[in-house]
């Protein structure tokens, strides 16, 4: 049997499958280590997160003979490790703000944005390692760094050095994609320390075993993960939509990303150009959340989900979901407009929302598509999906396509389960699965 965690940003996932990469068991756990402090930092708890991974691997070694082990987890958040591979600071996570603050006559993330010549955000971890060297925070026993999915690998493998796979490394920041390691030039150009920077791999490889002899493999970047869990085949858009939300092409040529957009690394060679929303299903939480606080009945995302198609045939508000902004501009904020007296109701707004974060995902499709060309098969992941018919419907509608959703629900812990077992097995699993329903 093959193991699969997904470190998410509000839950914790695991399959496992046998071998015909067939799901036989899966578990959640709620992830809700989560602190906020003023100064825009996003925290979580590292040490609590491995200690909640370790425990659901523990209660599946007790129900299964697990061979290996494949963790993927939210992208771009670090953490400090000392020399015994231990926790030294909190997961600045992906949502970490501090970026954004003023820095000579910019932001920080600006800032090292032109001393580096890459394309730095808020969240991404060399952003939050800047932060932190420009501002003396980072710990005095740190001697390296890497993603809260690194960590809870290096953890169970029984090592205390991070090895991280390119999927992670790129997503940090200052990461050559097209020769497969850290730009040191860079790096010291911008006056951070070379010697902080973890070792990388192009390849899954495998990092050690645990204790009870289950072969632990690199981590993964979620969104390869989720690809490769949901892949139908190199023709497949993939929109997938968690709390942000992805729209992801594969290709096999590098191309520069237009403004906006991003090339990633994949497997065996591959890129995925794609486009990130910083809110996806996280705006359809606030407005429920907004609903709650003027409400004295509970507004569920079912009865929201009813409002939504009661106004299908409606005239709706134009709804822009960046609570948060964009990459290339965080200081973007959501607006809705185009209200009447027709359309100023619980229902118009729901629907409009879910237009919205569809909308985002199809602008970025056309920013990409000149690169990548056109694709003909369209798969959709994410829980937000599968538990809103009327998202689905719109994507759909969007698209002009029909929208396929994977079989197996926890996209990312699939995808991290079978490339752990086929790098073991040394053999492809995929033509086995029946991935589509």
């Amino acid at each position: 049997m093959y193991l699969g965690l997904d470190i998410g940003t509000t839950s914790i996932c695991a399959v496992v499958l046998d071998g015909n990469g067939t799901v036989v068991y899966t578990t959640t756990k709620a992830n809700d280590y989560h602190q906020l402090n003023e100064n825009g930092e996003r925290k979580q708890d590292a040490e609590k997160i491995f200690s909640l991974c370790e425990e659901i691997y523990h209660e599946t070694v007790k129900k299964f003979a697990v061979k290996s082990v494949g963790v993927s987890g939210q992208m771009h958040g670090i953490l400090y490790v000392d020399k015994n591979g231990q926790a030294v600071s909190p997961l600045y996570s992906w949502q970490d703000e501090r970026g954004n603050l003023p820095f000579e006559n910019a932001t920080y993330a600006e800032a090292l944005s032109i001393r580096s010549g890459y394309t730095m955000a808020t969240g991404f971890g060399c952003t939050s390692v800047f932060y932190d060297f420009v501002n003396k925070a980072i710990p005095q026993n740190a001697v390296s760094f890497c993603t809260i999915g690194d960590y809870v690998a290096m953890k169970l493998a029984k090592k205390s050095k991070p090895l991280l796979n390119e999927t992670n490394a790129a997503s940090l920041g200052l990461y050559d994609i097209k020769n497969h390691s850290w730009d040191f030039q860079a790096i010291s150009r911008v006056g951070l320390p070379t010697s902080l920077f973890p070792e990388t791999s192009a390849n899954v490889v495998e990092l050690g075993q645990t204790t009870e002899g289950s072969s632990v493999f690199t981590a993964i970047g979620d969104n390869q993960a989720s690809v490769y869990g949901a892949e139908q085949s190199p023709d497949t858009i993939i929109v997938n939509i968690g709390t942000g939300s992805q729209i992801s092409v594969l290709t096999s040529e590098y191309h520069t990303p237009p403004v906006g957009c991003e090339i990633r690394p994949y497997f065996n060679g591959r890129y995925l150009m794609l486009g990130c929303a910083l809110c996806g299903g996280y705006s359809y939480r606030l407005l429920k959340d907004f609903f709650n606080t003027v409400s004295e009945k509970e507004i569920t995302y079912e009865t929201m989900n009813s409002w939504a198609e009661s106004a299908l045939n409606a005239h709706l508000p134009t709804t822009y979901p960046l609570f948060r902004g964009t990459r290339t501009n965080p200081t973007l904020r959501a607006n809705i407009c185009e209200l009447s007296e027709n359309n100023f109701n619980a229902q118009a707004l729901t629907l409009s929302v879910l237009k919205g974060i569809s909308r985002e995902l199809k602008d970025f499709y056309a920013l990409i598509t000149p690169a990548t060309g056109k694709r003909s098969h369209l798969v959709g992941s994410g829980n937000a999906i599968r538990m809103n018919p009327v998202l689905k419907q719109i994507i759909e509608t969007d698209y002009s396509m029909s929208l396929n959703i994977p079989v197996h629900k926890e996209e990312a812990a699939f995808g991290a389960a079978l490339i752990a077992a086929e790098t073991l097995e040394n053999k492809s699993l995929k033509s086995f699965i029946r991935y589509i329903r």
